[in-house]
């Protein structure tokens, strides 16, 4: 009975609806329209509305109007957000009675520095594309007489002549010579001339001697292979020294420390590095297709024409017997001494002051001994202390003075930097040590004990 009354009362409501429907009035007519989609709306919830359906169109148009919109809109590149290079102190221990000063005035990490052969002089570079040269006896004053300039892609070596007169500086691949103004002169360096090396970068730039009897060379990468060139003063091409696997020559007596039975396989990263007084030139990584032993370092010297002028570099002798690769060599600031460092810890100590006969050679102090601690520098030199002949290393962010005929540690400064030391130079003395910091944009000075 329930259900009959039910479906009773819509037949009704139906008619009812009908009726007032066609009876012509508009207001009436829309009232009746809501309430049979009410009407229908309870019956069947899942049941849409005109109303709705219109609504639910008008918003599929407008999603597709923006579609279209977003579509035809051109295509912007953003930039990518640079994050801030975080900057570290050079020096965290300048309480230490070895501490010197920093040197300054650079806004971004220093790459290279060096300092002049007679002694006057620092100078310094930056990613920032400044480079810097101060007199050597301001570093610490609060008025420096510094003379400086900009170039466009940032220096990656520096190196004075031998009358530091001339800087050199290598950026990429171009080798450029500046002059050092006289203290009358504008603070600015002169540029004089420059040169293309025919490398596409270059790490290490080394000068010997001056003007017509100059010879430049440098350490660098071409197509991916490393490569050593010896250039003239005029820019020629004297020498070049690669990597390539070739024959190696017959050994004879000129090489006592070669040792083939402890040869081992590993790869000679390529190091550059002359002697204070110009007479030779040590390579370490390239040279084998002019008898260079693999992982043995190379003892060059300049040939030269009748008249003078540099005919390029040839091989003299090696040290030899490195069971791993050498990562540092270091000369004494008179030459007659040399350092050699291994991955592994061990060093070896040379002396050097050999007359070129067949039956003279390179003198080997001490090898195979190993630095304590298992300490593996990023920068070594080789000074006179208080102490005699001494191995000062920078390693992490320590400094150790180490006794050269033992290697034992004589002093040590724990925490001496900021951050990782990456690279070293002595002044002419070898009094002042500046060591270069990773992230760093001053350059922390230390004095030798």
């Amino acid at each position: 009975m329930e259900l009959i009354y039910l479906i009773g009362v819509v037949i009704a409501a139906f008619a009812l609806v009908a009726l007032f429907y066609y009876s012509g009035h508009e207001q009436t007519r829309e009232t009746i329209r809501n309430l049979s989609e009410k009407i229908t709306s309870t019956i069947n919830p899942d049941h849409k509305t005109k109303t709705q359906i219109k609504k639910d169109k008008d918003k599929e148009k407008e999603k597709e109007k923006a579609a279209a919109k977003k579509a035809a809109a051109p295509i912007m590149k953003t930039k990518p957000v640079k994050l801030k290079h975080q900057v570290v102190s050079a020096t965290a221990n300048k309480e230490h009675r070895l501490f010197f000063h920093e040197i300054g005035g650079h806004s971004a990490q220093i790459t290279c520095l060096s300092f002049s052969n007679n002694g006057d002089f620092v100078a310094t570079a930056s990613i920032d594309g400044n480079i810097r040269c101060i007199p050597v006896e301001d570093i610490g004053q609060p008025h420096q007489h510094d003379m400086y300039l900009t170039i466009p892609k940032h220096a990656s070596s520096l190196a004075f002549t031998q009358n530091s007169k001339r800087l050199i500086v290598a950026s990429e691949g171009d080798i450029k010579f500046f002059k050092l103004p006289s203290k009358s002169d504008s603070k600015k360096l002169e540029l004089i001339k420059d040169f293309a090396s025919g490398l596409q970068s270059i790490h290490t730039v080394q000068v010997l001697d001056v003007e017509k009897w100059m010879t430049v060379i440098c350490a660098g990468e071409l197509d991916g292979q490393p490569h050593v060139r010896a250039f003239n003063s005029k820019g020629e091409v004297l020498t070049d020294l690669s990597s390539k696997s070739v024959e190696k020559h017959h050994r004879d007596k000129k090489h006592p420390h070669t040792n083939p039975h402890l040869r081992k396989s590993y790869t000679q990263r390529i190091l550059l590095v002359t002697s204070p007084d110009d007479r030779f030139i040590a390579i370490a990584g390239v040279g084998e297709e002019v008898g260079v032993g693999h992982g043995d370092v190379g003892i060059f010297e300049v040939k030269r024409c009748q008249n003078g002028e540099a005919a390029g570099i040839e091989l003299k002798f090696e040290f030899s017997g490195h069971e791993s690769e050498v990562i540092g060599i270091a000369w004494s600031s008179n030459g007659k001494k040399a350092m050699t460092c291994c991955a592994d810890g061990s060093w070896r100590f040379w002396d050097t002051s050999v007359r070129f006969n067949e039956s003279d050679h390179p003198r080997l102090f001490s090898g195979s001994q190993h630095l304590p601690n298992h300490i593996i520098p990023h920068a070594l030199a080789l000074v006179e202390s208080s102490f005699g002949s001494t191995v000062v290393l920078g390693a992490d962010t320590n400094i150790y003075f180490c006794n050269s005929g033992s290697g034992d540690v004589i002093e040590s400064v724990e925490g001496a930097f900021g951050g990782e030391v990456t690279g070293m130079k002595t002044s002419a003395d070898g009094r002042l040590l500046a060591f270069m910091v990773n992230d760093a944009k001053r350059i922390s000075v230390w004095r030798a004990p």
